[in-house]
């Protein structure tokens, strides 16, 4: 069969006798191609070198699912398409991959109305990832693309092997249907190689030598039969090798393992392998989780990163009917650094919810770890909602009781953040205060410089802004020395974080120029991370906040814009709807009449149970709001403060309150003025002070008592550190209004 057809390609007459061919073409300059010849691999590789041999002039590409193993050989293995990543912003960036062209060529040619658009370009994106770029299924799935849809495709691609069979009629048979191709290649697997193959279904990601023996080979004795059997499945092209410093790994492309999946479910061997791959996982998330306290993060990523996909694989098992909820515990006690450092805590909360839920006799150990989880996933998922609190409280209960540092450490610190959100300032306070006590106690420097970060944080709540800046500062000068080994051991990193609280206390105290210095920095260091909770605090706590502070809208507009964005794709709720806050913001501050915003701005702080006093925000627009009716209506006891506590803007609600249109008369405004300006200088808020005498020496200068004015205003902007920014000029501006001294 071989020797015919080389023979009729070479319009040598018809012959079996590869001593007539070779005759027949010794003296000619010839490219031979031999495709798809995988099922005669023997054959052709014998006739490939007796070729090679006898006529110099001759060059044979050959393509098929393996090498031929010849002499003489040079192996270009050809990969799938490129394919677009998940962050694609643009229909032009998307069409600069591989995958995406021949999609759209085709899917145009059988469809006049087809295009690539800005409105599509992400379906199309999302098309081309799952069929793994390749070509094949490419062509098949655009040929479906005018029946069904982009959306249906995607619906169908669960069943892809179904959905892809409308090749073109001049393709061999096994080309026609994507089934038929991956039949073919299956086919051409013995048996033992079979079942091997079946197996590897389960992993959902990259998988290396060892996990492959533990699930898909536990029978073979020896290690080396499993190297075989691999690399006779990355020869015939069905599994993929990568080799990195840490040796090679393996990974079956998503139609490959769908294929594979449904041989494994027609087999007696599905229990058995989902069992040994949920038993596998829970011993790599102990290895990770001990690795996470010590190792680098960006090695850490690196190593662990791509394994979140056989934490789900097998925890969707361990908690089906079939499957084994023992394990599924063991493997969420251990997964806690995953879904942080992946910061995916939305889908964390779900798991960790779910099983706590329904699982009953939790050893205690396991029982703390799963509660800290839940809720570190809850801080950043929901935010400071009742459940979040009863959750830290839980955990931390249970951590004293069992003596568990780490545990007491992480629940102190999580019951700061519940309380400091809630405007529990004081309570805040006390926990920050039982966490720096304890690292003291059992000398974690880590969790020292991480507890006086948080102290100084709610002083600054709690208007000592002085205290507070050393505090961070202090905590700033550890994790300047490049001493952390783990950046997000509480969520996210405690250095960007610091920075983007430093931000609004210096801003409070009047330190400008220096607030949005430590506010970029924050922002700076968190991009360098690319963490995203980290991120979304340096977005919120430091460049929105004192932007909206200095009433910059565009700049808390682009903020709140990438806050959301970040948010919503890590499934970080808190930071979601903190995002939409200051949107909200944005767009009502340079309206005429801002007071439709309002209610709005103070019911999404209401849905994740955030104190309208933990930022200016709402403050900012009751001062612009002009109906005095609705105003009446709406709650405003956070101007008040909680009774008799001083927090961080307690001067500014005092002079917001003086503002309303529902306020008070002149000789009460100015009096109410005067004890506001007296606390800001007290407390060293200086900005609070400026904004204040501004206020009032507007109040004098309405009743011609311009030289008191004039004093006020010169106090005030004597007191900043530096004179700078807006305010500073609007300050100058009035007093040059007062005439001569």
């Amino acid at each position: 069969m071989v020797w015919p057809t080389i023979a009729g390609c070479l319009q040598v007459p018809n012959t079996d006798q590869p001593a007539q061919v070779l005759n027949e073409i010794k003296d000619k300059h010839l490219l031979l191609v031999v495709d798809n010849c995988e099922h005669l691999t023997d054959s052709i590789a014998v006739a490939v070198e007796v070729l090679l041999r006898a006529v110099r002039k001759l060059h044979i590409l050959v393509t098929a699912q393996e090498p031929l193993g010849a002499e003489g050989e040079h192996v270009y293995r050809l990969l799938p398409l490129s394919i677009p990543p998940l962050d694609t912003e643009s229909r032009e960036e998307a069409l600069s991959y591989a995958a995406v062209q021949l999609f759209v060529d085709r899917a145009s040619a059988g469809s006049q109305s087809f295009a690539l658009t800005q409105d599509n370009f992400r379906d199309v994106c999302a098309i081309c990832r799952r069929l793994d770029g390749l070509p094949l299924s490419l062509e098949l799935a655009s040929a479906r693309v005018s029946a069904l849809g982009l959306q249906g495709m995607i619906a169908g691609l669960d069943d892809r092997f179904k959905l892809l069979t409308a090749g073109r009629r001049t393709a061999l048979p096994r080309h026609r249907t994507l089934r038929a191709t991956v039949d073919w290649s299956h086919s051409l697997l013995n048996a033992e190689e079979r079942g091997f193959f079946h197996r590897l279904a389960v992993f959902a990601s990259y998988f290396d030598t060892a996990a492959a023996r533990h699930v898909a080979g536990p029978d073979l004795m020896e290690p080396w039969q499993i190297s075989d059997l691999l690399a006779d499945l990355v020869t015939k092209s069905l599994l993929l090798c990568e080799v990195d410093t840490s040796g090679p790994r393996y990974r079956l492309l998503e139609t490959i393992r769908f294929y594979a999946l449904e041989k494994l479910a027609e087999s007696s061997d599905v229990a058995e392998v989902a069992q040994l791959h949920a038993d596998f996982v829970a011993v790599m998330v102990q290895t990770g989780a001990r690795e996470w306290v010590t190792t680098p993060t960006e090695v850490w990523r690196q190593k662990h990163q791509s394994e979140i996909d056989d934490v789900r694989a097998a925890l969707d098992w361990a908690f089906s009917p079939e499957g084994d909820k023992r394990i599924g515990l063991k493997i969420l006690a251990n997964s806690a650094p995953y879904w942080i450092q992946l910061s995916m805590h939305d889908e964390c909360q779900r798991w960790l919810t779910l099983a706590l839920a329904t699982s009953s006799s939790i050893p205690p150990e396991e029982e703390l770890a799963l509660r800290v989880a839940l809720g570190t996933s809850l801080s950043w998922a929901k935010g400071p909602v009742n459940q979040t609190g009863s959750v830290w409280a839980s955990a931390c209960e249970l951590a004293v009781r069992l003596n568990h540092v780490e545990a007491q450490l992480q629940s102190r610190y999580g019951l700061w953040l519940f309380f400091l959100r809630s405007g529990e300032y004081k309570q805040s306070l006390a926990h920050a205060a039982d966490m720096m006590t304890l690292a003291q106690a059992v000398g974690d420097a880590e969790a020292l410089a991480a507890s006086q970060r948080i102290l100084g944080v709610s002083r600054h709540f709690l208007g000592d802004h002085s205290e507070a800046r050393s505090l961070i500062e202090t905590s700033l000068a550890w994790y300047d020395q490049g001493l952390c080994s783990q950046p997000f051991r509480f969520g996210l990193d405690q250095r960007v974080s610091g920075l983007a609280f430093l931000s609004r206390v210096l801003w409070v105290q009047g330190d400008f120029a220096k607030a949005f210095e430590a506010a970029s920095a924050s922002i700076a260091g968190a991009r360098a991370l690319d963490h995203a909770c980290t991120m979304c605090c340096a977005l919120a706590e430091g460049w929105c906040t004192v932007n909206a502070l200095a009433s910059d809208r565009d700049a808390v507009e682009s903020g709140s814009l990438m806050l959301i964005k970040t948010g919503t794709k890590y499934g970080l709720g808190f930071w979601t709807a903190y995002g939409e806050i200051f949107r909200t913001w944005a767009e009502a501050i340079s309206a005429e009449q801002p007071d439709d915003a309002l209610p709005r701005l103070i019911s999404l702080h209401r849905d994740i149970d955030l104190d309208p006093g933990y930022s200016s925000l709402v403050g900012d627009l009751l001062v612009r709001a002009s109906n005095a009716a609705s105003l009446a209506q709406m709650d405003t006891g956070f101007l008040q403060g909680r009774e008799g506590e001083i927090n961080w803007a307690t001067p500014e609600f005092a002079r917001i309150r003086v503002r309303l249109p529902i306020s008070c008369d002149g000789s009460a405004a100015e009096h109410s003025l005067n004890r506001a300006l007296s606390l800001a200088k007290g407390s060293g808020a200086h900005a609070w002070e400026l904004k204040i005498a501004i206020d009032l020496a507007r109040l004098l200068i309405s009743e011609a008592r311009a030289d008191q004015a004039r004093e006020i205003l010169g106090s005030a902007l004597s007191a900043l550190p530096a004179a700078t920014g807006a305010l500073g000029e609007e300050a100058r501006s009035l007093m040059a209004g007062c005439g001569p001294h």
